[in-house]
């Protein structure tokens, strides 16, 4: 992870974990992190590791599934400056025998794994930094996805 220096990041999931692991690397690399967790204390405790490291970092309370506190979240983050990374690491299960499962748990499961990374479509992400993440070292590689407006309009093509 190099070159990432001054970029502004958004981690779901960074208030422990995976999530605050990924979190602390995009700090040690000169990245302003944005911490987006359900458990504000978490948040608060990763960007406090950010920030004592000598890292920017700041803590969003989010409940992913809820895309109302989630386009909060990134407008007030966004409000310092274009988003350049998104990383959808929030995740959660209960680890139980399948017999003892209901409906509820399954509900809970889905709202959070699958359908609460859609609560980030549309967060304007900067396509160009996409484009070259993807295509790797080298020329640029044509892509209509960089003509393609952003759900707040905005296009990098």
């Amino acid at each position: 992870m190099r070159g990432l220096s001054g970029k502004r990041v958004i981690v779901t999931g960074g208030g422990s974990g995976i999530g605050r692991a990924v979190c602390e690397r995009f700090g040690e690399e000169g990245a302003e992190v944005a911490v987006f967790d359900l458990n504000e204390e978490g948040a608060q405790e990763t960007a406090r590791i950010i920030q004592g490291s000598g890292g920017k970092a700041q803590a969003f309370k989010a409940d992913i599934t809820d895309r109302g506190q989630v386009d909060k979240a990134v407008a007030e983050f966004e409000a310092g400056g274009p988003i350049d990374v998104l990383v959808n690491n929030a995740g959660w299960d209960e680890i139980k025998p399948f017999l003892d499962t209901d409906a509820g748990l399954w509900k809970k499961v889905i709202d959070i794994n699958l359908y609460g990374n859609r609560s980030f479509q549309g967060v304007p992400v900067s396509a160009c930094l996409i484009r070259r993440v993807v295509a790797g070292s080298g020329p640029p590689r044509p892509s209509t996805a960089g003509d393609l407006p952003t759900a707040r309009g905005r296009s990098c093509g």
